[in-house]
């Protein structure tokens, strides 16, 4: 059975499609910038998630303070990798960082 297994698939039926603006510059004269908002969906479903990315939330909804150093260990990749993974995820806003750079601790967003 792969790690996780249907425990992890149950969670991610839980995660909704997302719907988040992003505000893109678009300079129309030579001083007057104008900001353009731009609705973007993201729809992540678990193919588009890795095994790690898979495993790295499933941690996280259980309490655990996962960071890039954690995953690349359990996975046994660089933390060049791990980083990746986790960019991604937070991308697709499905995580989150709060805190310093130094102490803080990723965590699931909530749901949109």
């Amino acid at each position: 059975m792969q790690i996780g297994g249907e425990d992890l698939w149950d969670a991610f039926q839980l995660y909704p499609a997302r719907k988040r603006t992003v505000s893109r510059r678009h300079d129309i004269g030579r001083d007057t910038p104008k900001r353009i908002e731009t609705d973007v969906t993201t729809n992540v479903t678990t193919t588009d998630l890795n095994e790690r990315q898979n495993w790295f939330i499933s941690e996280l909804n259980r309490g655990s303070d996962c960071n890039a150093q954690s995953l690349a260990h359990e996975w046994n990749v660089t933390i060049r990798t791990a980083r990746r993974d986790i960019s991604r995820l937070k991308s697709y806003g499905l995580i989150k960082f709060s805190g310093a750079k130094r102490n803080g601790r990723y965590g699931v967003s909530e749901r949109v």
